[in-house]
């Protein structure tokens, strides 16, 4: 009998979140200064190991709550986080649970759609000249008929994928030290350059992030349900956290480090690794940045969108509409909403939006989720003593 999913499947769930988290504030730069350089690259190096942390934390109790519960939905997650999955369970809590989470996971998807397509639109304005509500437009499109059609095969080569943004972030890294290498030497480390490039205190800086990580963190399980089943064993839980948290941590090490010799210059630009490849490096480089933005808004808005709106199928109970008729006029509408968001700009996008998330996510999510630590147990005491008498 299998003890635990092993190495293999760790590494795929961190690659799995690693895909998912390089998104289009990620692969812009927009985390890098909105979170981690704000108070200049001395302190980048311990604000992501904040988020490493609270990323092994959050992802690992979510981890070992869905292997608990053997939960692989978000609905039946969120309804075993609030003791709601007994047969017997108030039915009128139970709605109540799961129209918050299920505007919850709208708001938490629209945020990052929003992201994907404003990217995606400053993308084709740098290259193209198109303007921005044409090129938000085309991103809308594009990323609906992924989610329609191609997202089968975009979960098929996720490693593929993320091995290639992985690869192409170190390439540019390697040409950013070609130019300014002696300023990213000077910058890496150092706790006295830049304090004032963001107008924030130190002190609000860590709480800022802070809030962002602890409300993001703890609301991965509403995502990772839908992955978790070869998550046999609380080892396997807490281990695939541990890839998750060094994984997607070291995006924001490598983002940090390409846009850091850049600052306070590029400090307000809502993409500022695009505006770097294509105004001080090579069209080589540029064209594997543009590589790295298909990647991520690719592997981030459209399975995310097929996700949920598949959860809104199920109750879109009219048998006269045809199952992909229904999932189009979802996406339609919920692209729709995530084009009018994107409208405020990168920037405030992962600046004001991922807080506001991060606000909601701590009260709804990670209470319920510290407090279940202690039913868990039991369970698992239980089915232990069963399984040895």
């Amino acid at each position: 009998m299998k003890k635990h999913g092993g190495f293999k499947v760790w590494l795929t769930m961190g690659a799995l979140m690693f895909g998912t988290y390089c998104g289009g504030g990620t692969a812009a730069g927009t985390y890098a200064t909105g979170y981690y350089l704000k108070s200049g690259g001395g302190h980048l190096l311990p604000l992501v190991a904040i988020f490493m942390l609270s990323m092994f934390i959050g992802c690992g109790l979510s981890l070992n709550a869905i292997r608990a519960y053997k939960t692989y939905n978000y609905r039946d997650y969120v309804l075993a986080l609030y003791a709601l999955d007994k047969p017997d369970s108030n039915p009128i809590l139970q709605r109540i649970v799961t129209i918050f989470f299920d505007l919850f996971a709208l708001f938490t998807f629209v945020m990052n759609g929003g992201a994907c397509i404003a990217l995606t639109a400053e993308l084709l304005n740098v290259a193209f000249k198109l303007p921005a509500w044409i090129g938000g437009i085309l991103a809308s499109v594009l990323f609906i008929i992924l989610a329609v059609r191609g997202v089968g095969f975009l979960r098929k080569f996720n490693g593929a994928m993320t091995i290639g943004i992985l690869a192409c972030l170190i390439i540019i890294l390697f040409a950013v030290i070609g130019i300014r290498g002696d300023l990213l030497a000077e910058r890496f480390g150092n706790f006295s350059i830049g304090t004032d490039w963001a107008g924030e205190t130190v002190g609000q800086v860590y709480k800022g992030l802070l809030m962002f990580c602890v409300g993001s963190s703890f609301s991965w399980g509403l995502v990772l349900n839908s992955f978790a089943k070869p998550v046999i064993t609380k080892k396997d839980a807490y281990m695939s956290a541990l890839f998750i948290g060094i994984m997607t941590g070291s995006l924001f090490i490598l983002t940090g480090a390409i846009v850091l010799p850049f600052l306070p210059e590029y400090m307000k630009i809502g993409a500022p690794i695009l505006q770097i490849c294509t105004n001080y490096l090579t069209p080589f480089i540029v064209v594997l940045y543009w590589v790295i933005i298909l990647f991520s808004v690719t592997s981030s808005a459209a399975p995310m969108a097929y996700n949920l709106a598949n959860r809104y199928m199920g109750s879109w109970k009219s048998e006269s509409v045809k199952p992909g008729t229904k999932l189009i006029i979802l996406l339609i509408i919920m692209f729709a909403i995530s084009y009018f968001i994107s409208s405020f700009g990168l920037m405030a996008i992962i600046s004001k939006g991922f807080q506001i998330m991060g606000m909601i996510g701590i009260p709804a999510c990670g209470i319920p989720l510290i407090i279940s630590i202690f039913r868990i147990r039991k369970k698992d005491r239980l089915e232990k003593e069963v399984a040895e008498a």
